[in-house]
């Protein structure tokens, strides 16, 4: 049989590897030099994919003449 100190003690072990995990994913993902902004169309939803290597890489997945290419402004600058 579960007791409430059990139950509290369970969910603070799950939560707490929930979060190391949550943070650990965030660190290992990779951070992409451009993003493309695709435009609405008529449903008017924008999406933007920072997920590109080179300008070229970028803009070679436009779809239409209102998508654009960025710097991602995530992406670690070299230091001086």
């Amino acid at each position: 049989m579960w007791t409430m100190k059990t139950l509290i003690l369970t969910g603070a072990v799950i939560a707490s590897v929930s979060g190391f995990h949550a943070q650990a994913v965030a660190q290992g993902a990779p951070i992409y030099r451009y993003c493309l902004q695709e435009s609405g169309g008529r449903d008017g939803n924008s999406m933007t994919w920072c997920r590109f290597d080179t300008l070229a890489q970028c803009a070679a997945s436009r779809n239409g003449s209102a998508d654009f290419c960025y710097p991602n402004p995530a992406y670690p600058q070299p230091r001086r």
